[in-house]
């Protein structure tokens, strides 16, 4: 996970070198923008950021949309579901 988030960080420093240099970045430009960088350890914990790098975190806002309807959709169900258990024997 750790080489993953520092694989991330480098994507991310490229993109945004890019976009102020307005050409490729190279590579010594991104590693002076690195050790520029406070030093900080990789830490394995998946945070919001590796989620939205995967293809799932792509489609997060319909996964939590999904969520949210299914949670709308459940609750009257539920009581429903409850009066029907209490009628059979």
């Amino acid at each position: 996970m750790a080489d993953f988030k520092k694989a991330l960080k480098k994507k991310q420093i490229e993109k945004d070198l890019r976009r102020d240099l307005g050409r490729d970045p190279s590579k010594e430009d991104v590693e002076m923008a690195i050790k520029a960088l406070r030093p900080r350890r990789e830490t394995d914990w998946i945070t919001t950021k590796v989620i939205k790098a995967c293809h799932l975190g792509r489609l997060s806002s319909d996964v939590f949309e999904a969520q949210t309807n299914l949670v709308a959709v459940m609750q009257p169900w539920n009581v429903l579901r409850s009066q029907l258990q209490a009628l059979l024997p």
